[in-house]
This record gives C-alpha cells, sequence and structure tokens, in this order.
C-alpha cells in the first residue's frame, strides 16, 4: 500500500504559526502515553533528513510547516513501516509504537481539520477548502495504514 499526496502548493498561509509543543499540549492533555508517542513523532521530524525543509519552515516561523510535515509523513511512512519490520524473525520490532503513531498521526489531522481553529484561521475559503481537502486525505490513509497492518 502506498499512498502519496502531492506537496502544499499555496505560496503563503495566512494562518498563525503553532509549534509542536502548542499542537502536543492541546490535542494530548494528560495522556502520558500519547504524550511519549508525540515525542517520538518530534523526534521523527528533528531527524529524519526527509524533514529537513519543514524543520527550515518551523525555525523560519512559517505556518505551512505543520500542513507540510504530514504530507512529508505520509508519503514516506511505508518506508518506515518497513524499516521496522524483522524479516528474519516476521514480525514488528515495535507494534504497539507503529500502531499508536499511526492512531496519533490520524488523530492529529483530525484535530487540526475538527477541533481545532486551523481551519477558521485561514484567510480565504480556497486556502480553507484546500487544507481541509487536505487533512481529510491524510487522516484517511493513516486510517487505511492502520486497517492494512491490522490485517
Amino acid at each position: 500500500m502506498r499512498s502519496t499526496i502531492k506537496p502544499v502548493n499555496i505560496k503563503r498561509y495566512s494562518l498563525p504559526f503553532r509549534s509542536l509543543e502548542k499542537l502536543r499540549d492541546d490535542l494530548l492533555h494528560d495522556d502520558h502515553l500519547r504524550r511519549r508517542l508525540f515525542d517520538f513523532l518530534i523526534h521523527l521530524f528533528n531527524n529524519e533528513p526527509e524533514f529537513e525543509a519543514q524543520r527550515r519552515q518551523y525555525t523560519e516561523r512559517d505556518p505551512r510547516w505543520i500542513i507540510e510535515a504530514l504530507v512529508q509523513g505520509n508519503n514516506n511512512i511505508t518506508k518506515w513501516i518497513i524499516r521496522d519490520f524483522d524479516e528474519e524473525n516476521n514480525k514488528w520490532q515495535h507494534p504497539v509504537t507503529i500502531d499508536g503513531l499511526l492512531t496519533l498521526y490520524k488523530d492529529l489531522c483530525l484535530y487540526l481539520l475538527e477541533r481545532s481553529a486551523f481551519l477558521g484561521e485561514c484567510k480565504t475559503n480556497d486556502e480553507r477548502d484546500y487544507a481541509q481537502q487536505l487533512l481529510s486525505s491524510l487522516a484517511e490513509s493513516a486510517g487505511q495504514y492502520k486497517e492494512a497492518l491490522d490485517k
């Protein structure tokens, strides 16, 4: 299963910048297990070479970083899942982590889509429609990965 979503094509969002810490606090509150999983997502974001452009955007406080990082995560999830599979023992090295990360990824997309002010802060209808469609596609893709792994 492979899902590739095109990179964000909007030159500049008119949205406010959101930090990783604010996203974590808004999404997870007091859920310590999911907080650790989110910290692992932060570790991936800070260390995987695929996120280099998004790390630069984050450092420059470019609000596009979150959408583009979610797209990049979606486009590389297959590689990371395969990397975690131990062929010699025919099992996942970290099955709970993979399942938890996919659930958290989907929840993050749904949070931005449904429970945050993210879409409401878009300045234009085109920008809001694009972000809404993209977040919906990303959440659906994460759900499909999770279903495929559960089989």
